[in-house]
């Protein structure tokens, strides 16, 4: 269920063009996972004589090399290690035998490639998906949630997830490069001692966790963030996570004043991103932007003569454009607030909440008649102390400008106006001549 209610407009950053205000983020993650990484060597002048000669002659012995070379035949086994670790090279009795084609590769690149462990980091989403690799020491963010933040409760896994080892499912995504940001050079995930299923199972107390024994379940943190449209498709520019401190014990619940935050890379999360960025896209939906309607012209459900808006267009991720008609805009006016001020909405669903920015467009003369009053005003607060002055004559450019506005840029309605969005100093400015004149 998606609902919409009147907020104030949001604020973001200038690279950022949609607020997550408080979004659910079940994540699973994995620091310090073994994984098999393929290093490029170049190769040395003996490495490449070795393997010359090892292609001309079928295979290196220690007699031959040391013949055609002059060298001790111990010599031989220096050069050949790395090429031995790379699989081109061989040990056969006291020599090596050789693999034509991984040779006649390594003498074309002038390098061989050797397997060796190293350490990697894992996040997963797994309501969309999104696996990627977190670079910093020891898991960076992911270390900071795991100890700093407890989480907000706890959500089942997808089942296609309950029976995998943590093995198989990770060296399949990196074998397949499934796994987002992870570094070229990682090709698979090392066996474990202790390979465990994915996530956690529900106690065989039911009332614990909630759900089923047997179901397996991940944490669920509480999270907001910033998106933007790049060329490559949406993504995350800024989250964070927050909740309450691991010391104070987790549970449901609204954020406190002493909830921890932390800083989160969601960047690499595109599904995510996508899925916040189609909640963005609910205006689409004619009974939704109707709902939208109702609030931002604060006008009860439960009329029916609500004049409806001309139509609605998406300028960008969180940005929508309203057009507005001439009783449209009479009826927006009833509010003391500038016709052109952008306006807040707070869609949300079960899991999220994003912020959108909403702005009026006129699309007829009446419409057009009360922007323009708008815009006026604006003009002269920004005048101060000379708009007394300028007030006639830029009423009467007004309403030449918009010879079918009627009454709507009379002096007085304008006067109406202005009081009516709270500039009192401008009113008694621009009455002090009519009330104060003694000639």
């Amino acid at each position: 269920m998606t609902c919409i209610q009147a907020v104030p407009a949001p604020r973001h950053g200038p690279d950022a063009e949609l607020v997550v205000s408080q979004a659910l983020l079940p994540l699973l993650s994995w620091r310090g996972i073994a994984v098999v990484r393929e290093q490029r060597v170049e190769l040395t002048v003996l490495e490449r004589f070795v393997l010359e000669l090892a292609l001309t002659l079928g295979s290196v012995e220690p007699e031959e090399f040391s013949e055609v070379t002059s060298l001790p035949s111990n010599v031989l086994a220096g050069a050949t290690w790395r090429l031995v670790s790379s699989g081109t090279l061989a040990p056969r009795g006291s020599g090596y035998a050789v693999d034509p084609e991984r040779a006649a590769a390594a003498l074309r690149e002038e390098a061989v490639t050797r397997l060796m462990r190293g350490q990697a980091s894992f996040a997963l989403l797994p309501r969309t998906g999104d696996l990627f690799a977190v670079h910093e020491q020891d898991g960076g963010w992911l270390r900071d949630l795991e100890q700093k933040i407890a989480p907000h409760r706890q959500a089942p896994l997808p089942p296609a997830l309950w029976s995998a080892s943590l093995t198989a499912y990770l060296g399949t995504q990196v074998q397949a490069r499934g796994v987002a940001g992870l570094d070229r050079d990682v090709v698979d995930v090392a066996e474990r001692d202790d390979d465990l299923l994915l996530g956690e199972p529900v106690p065989a107390d039911p009332a614990h966790r909630g759900g089923e024994p047997g179901v397996r379940v991940c944490p669920v943190y509480l999270c907001h963030a910033e998106l933007r449209q790049t060329d490559a498709g949406i993504e995350v520019v800024r989250a964070s996570a927050f909740g309450r401190p691991r010391r104070g014990g987790s549970g449901p619940g609204p954020a406190q004043p002493d909830d921890a935050v932390i800083e989160i890379d969601l960047s690499a999360a595109r599904e995510l991103a996508a899925r916040w960025a189609g909640l963005a896209g609910v205006l689409d939906d004619p009974e939704k932007l109707h709902q939208a309607w109702l609030e931002l012209s604060a006008v009860s459900s439960a009329c029916d003569t609500i004049p409806p808006l001309a139509g609605a267009g998406r300028r960008g991720l969180g940005t929508w454009d309203l057009l507005a008609d001439g009783a449209a805009a009479t009826l927006l006016c009833a509010q003391p607030r500038p016709l052109s001020e952008p306006r807040g909405l707070a869609v949300e669903s079960d899991e999220e909440i994003v912020h959108l920015t909403c702005h009026f467009f006129p699309t007829d003369d009446t419409a057009r008649a009360l922007f323009a009053r708008d815009d006026l005003i604006k003009r002269l607060l920004a005048a101060r102390q000379s708009a007394a002055t300028e007030f006639t004559a830029a009423c009467e450019a007004e309403r030449r400008s918009h010879p079918d506005a009627g009454g709507i840029l009379s002096a007085e309605s304008i006067r109406e106006r202005i009081w009516q969005l709270g500039h009192y100093h401008l009113a008694y400015l621009l009455r002090e001549q009519e009330d104060f004149c003694y000639d």
